[in-house]
């Protein structure tokens, strides 16, 4: 994960990141039904980020349990 080696990833990057991926209930649909797999390893890496403490989300309406690797099912 390049977050953990540099800090050139910032909490911004990694909110937008989620906002166009996951938050985005259209695009999140259509990334899991064309992959699934894919699906559950970015929401692991956001879940990793967040445990690392790499990423401290600035997102208000994000639910705790948003970044569940069952999510992705």
């Amino acid at each position: 994960m390049l977050a953990a080696t540099t800090d050139a990833v910032t909490d911004a990057d990694f909110d937008r990141l989620y906002a166009a991926w996951i938050a985005d209930p259209e695009t999140f649909d259509r990334l899991r039904d064309a992959n699934p797999e894919a699906t559950r390893a970015i929401l692991e890496r956001f879940a990793e980020a967040q445990a690392r403490g790499l990423w401290h989300s600035r997102r208000n309406a994000m639910p705790a349990d948003a970044l569940l690797p069952e999510a992705a099912e």
